[in-house]
């Protein structure tokens, strides 16, 4: 009897610490979600993200656009995709150098680059609605080097410039955190809704 109620007693005690953790875990994950929400309902927390999915629609859109548009002016898959790789190499510069750039140029604000960075997009459409309007291959391949040139630096500052006001906008236990929205809201919401509205627009 007595061994009966010793183990009674020791799974009480089991049950306790296990209600007692579950309890703990699930405030501290509510308290977790309030300080996410307060960090968002922050003005230039919520004003920095609305630029960063306006970017995020635009790439979305001119990724979708301008491959569509370069096949149809008549360049080659092969050649897109050497323009995919200038692009990516004209990247690997800018990265190195854009916390100069920031600091020097910009005076580490945030704001100036993203502006730079949209209105970058607008160039990038113009430049491959010339390829529709000049039948001389060589204009057309200029006019798609200059552009993916651009996407290479514009992108790598951005970027860069992105990660790195995150961090001072978020407090030390959100970091992580807001470095996983910036990326779901660029490259999850933005893009795709970016991508889905120019397919929309090509197709009609």
């Amino acid at each position: 009897i007595e061994m009966e109620q010793n183990i009674d007693n020791d799974n009480d005690s089991t049950n306790e610490r296990t209600t007692t953790v579950a309890t703990t875990t699930s405030l501290k994950q509510h308290q977790q979600w309030e300080q996410i929400i307060m960090f968002i309902r922050q003005p230039k927390v919520y004003g920095f993200f609305t630029l960063v999915s306006m970017i995020g629609m635009s790439t979305g859109a001119v990724e979708t656009f301008c491959s569509v548009q370069l096949q149809e002016a008549g360049l080659s898959t092969s050649t897109i995709g050497n323009l995919r790789l200038l692009s990516s190499c004209t990247s690997i510069p800018m990265y190195w150098y854009s916390g100069k750039i920031q600091k020097h140029i910009f005076r580490n604000q945030a704001q100036p680059i993203l502006i730079l960075t949209l209105f970058s997009f607008g160039i990038r459409f113009l430049l491959y609605a010339l390829t529709t309007t000049t039948n001389t291959p060589n204009a057309i391949l200029l006019c798609a080097i200059i552009a993916e040139s651009l996407r290479g630096f514009i992108f790598a500052l951005f970027m860069s410039t992105a990660v790195v006001h995150t961090n001072h906008l978020a407090p030390p236990e959100l970091s992580a955190t807001a470095l996983m929205l910036l990326g779901a809201i660029n490259v999850g919401l933005g893009r795709s809704m970016g991508s889905m509205l120019i397919g929309k627009l090509i197709s009609l």
